[in-house]
């Protein structure tokens, strides 16, 4: 009898394992070679569509840039809790021109009290604000020595924005793998995959060959490797060891005789009555102290 290429459902297997299952099979494609396998016209295509979906695998998940983003947020934050510190450790100072000029930046400052806690945009937004509050008031900034920390937070923001948008950048450049669904590029995988395991089997029996049938016996091998794997099982034990008995519990029949918690047993009465003794003769039946006669 031909050797053939074993059914295989890949479903249950996570989409890595699918990959890792299609990868295996390419190996030995390039191991016993397109020609002798009669598979040159689905092999391209085969090879395309694994390394499509390796790409989806891979795709990260993270961004490189937001460290990036949070250690130049981290530096605004610090220069944003500096000035408006330098600004109320002033506010009551005995020297009235250091006085004085930290009351009008406290004033014209108070909205963007706190801004460090608000989201990144908003808080580039808001240090905008701040910073034509800076400059607007230069002479008190300057009262206040604060020329150098106010120069640093406009740079610091210009800097965040810059940022940003290489972050955004990178989102656009992942955009069009977002839109893809993983499973449904597994499926056109298993789809040419398909075709090969026919034209293979076909071949098998009508022109069988050395290399056929070793390429088959090894894509049989890894079947039986990856069937184990189906529901996340490295042994391939999904469920207990113990096997089901079969066995049923037997349902209860209506008037079947029924066991009593003592042990006792009890006949069930036809429906509508009770039960009644016959008058025995010779025995006082109903107790009233004189022997029945029957």
């Amino acid at each position: 009898m031909a050797k053939q290429i074993k059914s295989f459902s890949e479903t249950q297997l996570t989409a890595g394992v699918r990959v890792s299952f299609h990868e295996s099979v390419r190996k030995l494609i390039e191991k016993y070679t397109p020609a002798a396998l009669r598979i040159e016209t689905q092999v391209t295509v085969y090879l395309d569509k694994i390394e499509e979906a390796q790409e989806l695998i891979r795709r990260p998940t993270a961004y490189a840039s937001t460290l990036i983003l949070r250690t130049d947020d981290d530096l605004r934050d610090r220069l944003v809790g500096t000035v408006s510190g330098v600004i109320r450790a002033h506010l009551n100072s005995p020297i009235e021109a250091k006085a004085k000029a930290a009351n009008t930046l406290s004033a014209n400052t108070a909205p963007y009290k706190d801004i460090q806690r608000h989201q990144y945009q908003q808080e580039t937004a808001e240090i905008d604000g701040m910073n034509r509050v800076l400059d607007e008031y230069a002479e008190e900034v300057a009262a206040l020595h604060l020329e150098e920390e106010a120069a640093a937070l406009k740079e610091a923001n210009e800097n965040f924005k810059l940022k940003f948008e290489a972050k955004a950048e990178e989102e656009k450049a992942r955009q069009d793998n977002k839109e893809v669904d993983t499973y449904k590029k597994l499926g056109e995988v298993r789809a040419v995959y398909d075709e090969i395991v026919q034209v293979v089997n076909a071949y098998a029996i009508v022109q069988p060959s050395d290399e056929l049938e070793g390429f088959i016996d090894d894509v049989n091998a890894r079947i039986n490797l990856y069937s184990n794997m189906e529901g996340g099982s490295s042994s391939g034990k999904t469920e207990t060891d113990e096997k089901p008995s079969g066995e049923e519990p037997k349902p209860e029949t209506p008037g079947e005789d029924t066991e009593t918690p003592g042990g006792e047993q009890t006949t069930p009465t036809e429906p509508g009555g009770d039960e009644t003794e016959e008058p025995q003769p010779g025995v006082d039946n109903d107790g009233d102290g004189s022997p029945e006669v029957v």
